[in-house]
């Protein structure tokens, strides 16, 4: 299955590690995807409350539709720097051993 590239913001439950169900988690853009085996992988800005994120989240094939997984992280804009940082020396250093 393909993963569709949605205009339409909708609004998922996700469950946090503990089990406890957080608030509604709105999509506002969905920036990139990429298979990940059967999954795909969604770059994505969310809203929670006011306040927006950077997630980078695991998809999976629910039969009907991508449902997200509990397997991604949501950024706010400075850890979303810092985690780019870091990728970025990530990504030289695997480079590197090329």
């Amino acid at each position: 299955m393909t993963a569709p590239h949605s205009s339409q913001p909708k609004s998922n439950v996700l469950i946090s590690p503990k089990g406890s169900t957080m608030s509604d988690i709105t999509d506002i853009s969905l920036i990139d995807e990429f298979p990940a085996g059967r999954d795909v992988i969604r770059v994505r800005i969310t809203q929670m409350g006011s306040k927006e994120f950077a997630d980078v989240r695991r998809f999976f094939d629910d039969g009907d539709d991508w449902a997200p997984s509990r397997k991604g992280i949501m950024l706010s804009l400075d850890q979303a720097r810092s985690t780019l940082n870091a990728l970025q020396q990530a990504v030289r250093f695997l480079e590197r051993e090329r």
